[in-house]
């Protein structure tokens, strides 16, 4: 089973998909708004000296994110490429947030071909 973690909790390179928002006021909407909605894959590329704030690509683009608004961002560690070629994109999918960010991961990085992209955007 997949734990779940806070954002703040990734190290440098790591890769998580995120699973939910736990805050509820105008926090959520700021954190929606750059990006950070369930489902979206999220890596950590650097953290301060101090360790605070982290930067974290999102969508494409690096935000950095202060440890208290990260904090509440729970988040699905992502697998590595090398496990999970040896246990199968089925298995990897433990819920359909995590398949759906495979997909779009598998997609962004250019490694699924035009009818499969046009299949997945447009059904």
């Amino acid at each position: 089973m997949t734990e779940v973690i806070q954002l703040t909790d990734l190290k440098k390179g790591q890769k998580a998909v995120i699973s939910e928002l736990a805050v509820f006021d105008d926090m959520r909407r700021r954190l929606q708004d750059i990006g950070l909605i369930e489902g979206t894959v999220v890596e950590c590329v650097g953290k301060s000296p101090l360790g605070d704030p982290c930067a974290y690509i999102i969508r494409g683009a690096v935000i950095a994110l202060r440890s208290e608004d990260s904090g509440r961002v729970m988040v699905y560690r992502k697998e590595s490429e090398h496990q999970g070629a040896r246990e199968g994109k089925e298995q990897r999918a433990e819920s359909p947030d995590m398949a759906l960010a495979a997909d779009t991961a598998s997609i962004c990085e250019g490694k699924a071909g035009q009818e499969e992209t046009e299949d997945v955007l447009w059904g």
